[in-house]
């Protein structure tokens, strides 16, 4: 009786040995991303310079395993006057709201392309 004890015991023993721990991959927070695209004419080498930028940027976005892209933020305007510019003020609001929803996410990091005309 006592022999069947230890053997029982021994093969308890035994399963806690070959019993491993993994923990979970530490869930990194994500990061709400949006682009923001403007161009100054609605010219069609305009209109696909802003196709290009938006497609640059959804890429780059796709690319970064912790961003998640929010919203496309998009101006058809000139820089000179920013009262036009209805997206780029949405943008800043987004920035600026503490909670999301539906209508205004909220936005912790924004993608520009920037060109300089020399």
């Amino acid at each position: 009786m006592m022999i069947d004890l230890i053997l029982k015991e021994r093969k308890r023993m035994d399963l806690r040995d070959n019993i491993y721990y993994t923990p979970a991959r530490r869930q990194s927070k994500q990061k709400r991303v949006a682009i923001y695209a403007r161009v100054s004419s609605n010219s069609k080498e305009q209109l696909r310079s802003l196709a290009n930028q938006v497609s640059a940027l959804t890429q780059k976005v796709s690319s970064v395993e912790d961003w998640r892209l929010v919203d496309i933020y998009i101006d058809v305007a000139s820089a000179k006057e920013i009262s036009k510019r209805e997206e780029y003020r949405r943008l800043i609001d987004d920035c600026r709201t503490k909670k999301s929803t539906l209508s205004s996410p909220r936005v912790s990091a924004v993608l520009v392309v920037i060109q300089l005309k020399l």
